[in-house]
């Protein structure tokens, strides 16, 4: 091959190499989603997702094991303290390791601050600079309530070093911190070996703990709390799963001593009635001439040793004084603030938690977490900034929860994510509902500059999003993993980094309407899902308003206004025929790419054209190569070379003669 052949199949080749790169690198704009096994951790393609924890894991979980046994112990010892000890009517302390524990039991007036610097006057100190130092762990018990509130600002800062750290826990109790705007109650760490706020969680650190009952806080702030885990997170407000275990002696017969003589009467009025109750059944019995009781017993059983049907007044009179505690946490948060806990605030197995008119941010993991188990939850015009990986997290299990005039920026990962799949697909150990959770609504406020989506829903049913407005997330709204009955409605998005709506894996019966999008690359991203994007303004759209790609079966993208600068308005890559129409595309105008500069200039006839002239050039290229340069008179030779050469005259004369 020619030195001129192999440089045009060369030009050639990385012209087809460029159009394909650039092809690829479009459509991989357009679908790329960063998948990762889960929160803070190393994605796939080298993405972290938020920002890495900087703790010690192993220690750190080793330290929550230890603190859930000690929470464990003084909830055992307390269930019994009272009654089994003689002369112990009050507060008390238990040698717990490395600190002991001060525990408030039962008590009908509150506990307040004053009364702890009477109860523990070596263990909370007054300090120079007017913060009071606390050193030692304080328990609420059941029945007891502990009210920390001061006519002017009080700070109490949790003792948390190297070897130990201090925390405040109510177990099952009333935790009320109330201050207000000009006397506000403010709770810290501090790390006594060097009289400094304490920012290391490797050795753990201090925290607030809410176990079950209840809490209302009110202008305090919580800082530079927790390690690890949600429960001991920094502040926390959690649940338990069998109240029945928590559930302390009755004061009563504590204080009397006289558990065994309850049981007892217990057992005999339950006999009692048992007997009354056979004798009735089997009287109505025989005046009914009927072989059975009302229960399907024959009448001839229905004697003392039959088991009687309490009736619904009787059921009635035994639970109205004694409804079952369900052991869920609830609580009222307002003009709360957290900076740098582990996690800002931890909910978990709650019900009518609501946080307000606060603010959380700097969280070593989550700003707001509504974990396990949470319902009727709200959080309302509040601030949830620079958290290391997501704004508010609500977890798998947890429904009916209202998010309302919300600002979530700056995150590490997504500013609102809610996973309402099932927490099991099948049968399980103890028999989860394998139905989907939803009823997540969020409304107005602003999501922007997250370093991932701005709402991310995993699955689930009944979703809301409507008035936000989102900018500069990588993507504006999340759908995936067949979440259904959706809305995005009503919202902004500006500048998203990559695409404003994206719907992916089995999406379905979800709206996008009265949504306007701007300055993005791609509007709407459908794939393999289905929606109807209808009535939504699109401007300053620079690839697609909509891309369909896949199987979306039941789409409809109609009623849209399309403006931008782009390959094409509506990319229907979609297999099975969605219904596209009755768009304004006026002002959409197809913008100049190396695609469609490829397409105009290699027209049919241009190419044949081309393809001619460079027929011609290699032609007389090739044809030079094979003459080379030649001497104008190569082909004439000189009279000598057809002759013997010089000859006298004589000779000539002589040859004649």
């Amino acid at each position: 091959m020619s030195t001129v052949r192999r440089f045009l199949a060369t030009t050639l080749v990385g012209a087809m190499i460029v159009v394909a790169a650039v092809a690829v690198g479009i459509h991989a704009k357009q679908t790329e989603v960063v998948e990762a096994a889960g929160r803070n951790e190393i994605a796939a393609n080298g993405n972290v997702q938020g920002r890495l924890y900087p703790g010690d894991p192993e220690r750190e979980a080793a330290l929550v094991t230890s603190e859930q046994e000690r929470l464990a112990f003084v909830r055992t010892v307390g269930s019994s303290a009272g009654w089994q000890l003689d002369g112990l009517h009050g507060p008390y302390r238990i040698p717990t390791a490395p600190v002991s524990t001060l525990v408030l039991p039962l008590r009908e007036a509150p506990y307040t601050f004053a009364d702890l610097l009477v109860i523990a006057p070596d263990t909370l100190v007054q300090q120079a600079d007017g913060s009071f130092l606390l050193s030692e762990h304080v328990v609420v018990l059941p029945g007891a309530t502990l009210d920390l509130r001061a006519d002017a600002p009080l700070k109490v800062v949790l003792a948390s070093s190297a070897d130990s750290f201090a925390s405040l826990v109510s177990l099952g109790g009333v935790l009320n911190i109330a201050g207000t705007e000009a006397a506000p109650v403010s709770i810290a760490s501090r790390d006594t070996s060097s009289g400094t706020t304490d920012v290391n969680t490797a050795d753990g650190r201090a925290y607030v703990r809410v176990l079950g009952g209840s809490t209302t806080i009110t202008h305090a702030d919580f800082s530079d709390l927790g390690f690890w885990s949600g429960n001991t997170g920094g502040l926390a407000l959690t649940g338990v799963e069998d109240a029945a275990a928590e559930a302390p002696i009755a004061p009563e017969a504590a204080d009397e001593g006289m558990n065994e003589v309850a049981d007892e009467a217990s057992d005999e009025a339950s006999d009692e009635a048992a007997t009354e109750d056979s004798d009735e059944a089997a009287t109505e019995a025989s005046e009914e001439g009927s072989d059975e009781v009302s229960d399907g017993t024959p009448a001839e059983a229905a004697s003392e040793s039959a088991a009687p049907t309490l009736s619904g007044k009787e059921l009635a009179a035994i639970t109205a004084d004694d409804l079952p505690d369900t052991g869920l946490v609830t609580g009222t948060l307002q003009n709360v603030t957290t900076t740098g806990n582990a996690f800002g605030l931890f909910v978990s197995r709650a019900t009518g938690v609501t946080i307000a008119d606060s603010r959380v941010s700097g969280s070593l993991v989550d700003g707001v977490v509504f974990h396990r188990f949470v319902q009727n939850s709200a959080i309302r015009t509040s601030e949830i900034v620079d958290n290391a990986v997501d704004g508010v997290a609500i977890a798998r299990s947890s429904s009916s929860v209202r998010i309302e005039d919300v600002t979530s920026s700056g995150n590490g990962r997504n500013g609102i994510s809610f996973d309402g799949r099932p927490l099991a697909d099948g049968p399980s150990a103890i028999g989860t509902t394998v139905s989907a959770y939803g009823d997540v609504h969020v409304v107005g406020g602003q999501i922007a500059g997250n370093a991932r989506y701005g709402v991310e829903i995993t699955g689930g049913a009944v979703a809301e999003i409507t008035g936000i407005a989102f900018s500069s997330n990588l993507v504006g709204v999340l759908l995936n993993h067949d979440a259904r009955n959706v809305d995005v409605t009503g919202n902004t998005f500006e500048g998203e980094r990559r695409q404003s709506v994206a719907l992916r894996g089995g999406v379905q019966d979800t709206r996008i309407t009265d949504n306007t999008i701007s300055s993005v690359s791609t509007g709407v991203h459908v794939e393999n899902s289905a929606a109807a994007v209808t009535g939504n303004t699109f401007t300053g759209i620079g690839n697609h308003a909509v891309t369909l790609v896949g199987t979306a079966t039941g789409a409809r993208v109609t009623g849209n206004t399309i403006s931008g600068n782009g390959t094409t308005a509506i990319h229907d890559d979609d297999a099975s025929g969605a219904v596209v129409g009755r768009n304004d595309v006026e002002g959409w105008k197809t913008a100049p790419t190396v695609v469609s500069v490829l397409r105009s200039v290699f027209q049919p006839l241009t190419i044949v054209w081309v393809a001619l002239g460079l027929l011609l050039l290699i032609t007389a290229l090739s044809g030079r190569r094979r003459r080379g340069i030649r001497h104008p008179y190569a082909d004439r030779l000189p009279l000598t070379a057809l002759s013997r050469g010089v000859v006298s005259p004589d000779t000539l004369r002589g040859m004649h003669s």
